[in-house]
C-alpha cells in the first residue's frame, strides 16, 4: 500500500486534462461534437424570446426518459482488433478496447429513452450506426477514409450525408458515455423529428448535453440526469459566467448567441424542470412546424443554476453515476476521490467492501496534505496521513474492524462505522470526501 501510493499520490491531486469533447470553461464557445457548423445556424431569430413571465414556477421536476436493455450481444473481432455488435437498432463499431458489450447495451437503453422523450422513431432504412474510436488521430483518419471530414477540435460528430454518429474515447468512462449519448441524441432527433429543418444551435445542443447527464447501472439507463460530480461540471461554468457577465436570455435565444454550452445545457435543464408543459410545446414547434413564443425570466434562470450546483469534484480517476444515490469507484492500482465543494455537517454512505483494497473518507483535503480513514477488505479500520512535501503515506494506527458491508456515519467531528464510534486523535473535523484505493466499489449516499 506504502510504495502504491507513493508513486500515486501526485496523479490523484491534479484532474486529468480534457483531450476535446465537453469542455469545462465557461467562455468556451467551440463545438464539442462538431455540430454547431453544420447543425443549424439561424433560426435562432425567429424564436419570439421575450422576458416576461414564465421562467419563475415553482421548480417540480421533471419524469426522466428511462430504458432499459440487459441482452448479450455476439461481438465479431475484426483483423485490426475492432469490435462490431449489431443490436435491434444499432450497428456499433468500436476501436481501441471499449467494452462493446456495455457500449451497445447503453445504445439500446438510450433507444427506449429517446422514444419516450421525443414520441417518435427514426426513419431509417436500416440500423443507426455509431463508430468509437481509440484516440483523435485515428477518428480524423476513420472518418475522413469514409468521406466525413470532422472537426480537428471535437470529441466527436454527427454526419447528415451518411447518417453516422461518431466519436472517440475521452479521458473518463463516464464523459465516454456521455458523449457516446450526446452524439445518438443528435442521430435519433434528426432522423425522427427535425429532418432537415435549419435549427439554432442552443436548441439542438442544449438538448444534447442535456440528455447527455445520465445514470447508467450497465443495464437502465436515465437520461437527463443530475450526475453528483462531473470533471466538466457544466453547472459549476455557467455560474462562473452569471458571476462575471450575468445572462441575457432574451438575446442569448432570439440571437443563437449563448456564450457555450454550459449555458445552453443549464438553459434546457431549467426549462425541462420549471415549464415542461410549455416546453414540450415549445419543443414540438420547433422540431414540427416552427418555432414559437419562448419566455424567459434571467432571475429564475440565476437561481435555477445555484439550485443545481454538483456536490462534489471527482478526483481521477474513475467515477460513474449509477443511480440518483449511487456512485462507482474504478481504480485499478491508484487512489481516488470525490471531494465535497463544501463539506456536509452530516455524511452518511454506505459501501460493500472486498472489491476494492481500501475504501473511506478522505479530511482536509488540501495541497499541504491530508488524512484518510481507510477500511481494507477484511473490515480492518486504519488511519493515514499524507504529507506531500515528503510526498510520503504514514500509518498512523488501526482503529476497529468492521465488514462485509460499511456504514459510515458522521456527524460534526463524530465518525461511527456500522455503530461503533471510532475515536479520532486529534480530531480531524467534518469528512471533506469519500475514496478508494486499487479496485471497484459503489458508494450509496444515505444522508448529507
Amino acid at each position: 500500500m506504502r510504495t502504491a501510493l507513493l508513486l500515486l499520490a501526485l496523479a490523484c491531486s491534479t484532474p486529468p486534462a480534457d483531450k476535446g469533447g465537453d469542455s469545462p470553461a465557461p467562455d468556451d464557445t467551440a463545438d464539442p461534437d462538431g455540430e454547431g457548423a453544420d447543425g443549424g445556424e439561424g433560426g435562432g431569430d425567429d424564436t419570439g424570446a421575450d422576458d416576461t413571465g414564465g421562467g419563475g414556477e415553482e421548480p417540480v421536476g421533471p419524469p426522466r426518459a428511462s430504458g432499459c436493455d440487459a441482452n448479450d450481444y455476439d461481438v465479431a473481432i475484426g483483423e485490426d482488433g475492432s469490435q462490431q455488435v449489431r443490436t435491434e437498432h444499432y450497428l456499433l463499431l468500436t476501436h481501441g478496447g471499449a467494452d462493446a458489450q456495455d457500449q451497445a447495451r447503453l445504445l439500446e437503453a438510450a433507444y427506449i429513452a429517446y422514444t419516450e422523450d421525443m414520441g417518435a422513431l427514426p426513419e431509417a432504412s436500416g440500423p443507426l450506426e455509431v463508430l468509437v474510436f481509440a484516440d483523435q488521430a485515428s477518428w480524423v483518419a476513420g472518418m475522413a477514409a469514409r468521406g466525413v471530414g470532422v472537426p480537428a477540435t471535437a470529441g466527436g460528430y454527427y454526419d447528415y450525408a451518411t447518417q453516422t454518429a461518431s466519436l472517440y474515447q475521452q479521458p473518463t468512462l463516464y464523459f465516454t458515455e456521455m458523449l457516446l449519448l450526446h452524439e445518438a441524441f443528435h442521430q435519433f432527433h434528426l432522423q425522427s423529428r427535425t429532418r432537415e429543418a435549419d435549427l439554432p444551435t442552443w436548441y439542438i445542443e442544449g438538448l444534447a448535453e442535456w440528455v447527455s447527464r445520465h445514470d447508467w447501472d450497465g443495464a437502465c439507463l436515465t437520461v437527463g440526469a443530475d450526475p453528483r460530480g462531473t470533471i466538466e461540471d457544466y453547472w459549476a461554468a455557467a455560474a462562473s459566467t452569471l458571476a462575471s457577465s450575468g445572462s441575457d436570455l432574451a438575446d442569448w435565444t432570439a440571437d443563437d448567441a449563448f456564450p457555450g454550452r454550459p449555458e445552453m445545457m443549464t438553459f434546457v435543464h431549467q426549462q425541462e424542470w420549471t415549464r415542461r408543459d410549455d416546453w414540450r410545446a415549445f419543443r414540438e414547434g420547433m422540431d414540427f412546424t416552427g418555432p414559437g413564443a419562448l419566455p424567459v425570466d434571467d432571475a429564475a434562470y440565476a437561481t435555477h443554476i445555484l439550485d443545481h450546483q454538483e456536490p462534489l469534484w471527482p478526483v481521477w480517476l474513475e467515477w460513474q453515476h449509477r443511480t440518483p444515490t449511487v456512485m462507482r469507484g474504478i481504480t485499478p492500482g491508484v487512489l481516488s476521490a470525490a471531494l465535497y465543494k463544501e463539506a456536509p455537517a452530516t455524511v452518511s454512505f454506505e459501501v460493500p467492501l472486498g472489491d476494492a483494497a481500501y475504501v473511506g473518507g478522505i479530511y482536509g483535503w488540501s495541497d499541504a496534505g491530508f488524512d484518510i480513514v481507510f477500511v481494507d477488505a477484511t473490515g480492518a479500520v486504519s488511519r493515514w496521513i499524507y504529507t506531500p512535501d515528503r510526498n510520503d503515506w504514514l500509518n498512523i494506527d488501526t482503529l476497529a474492524e468492521v465488514g462485509p458491508t460499511l456504514l459510515w456515519e458522521q456527524s460534526g467531528d463524530t465518525l461511527h462505522l456500522n455503530g461503533q464510534e471510532i475515536a479520532l486523535s486529534p480530531v480531524l473535523g467534518p469528512a471533506t470526501g469519500f475514496a478508494l484505493y486499487d479496485g471497484t466499489a459503489d458508494f450509496t449516499t444515505l444522508a448529507e
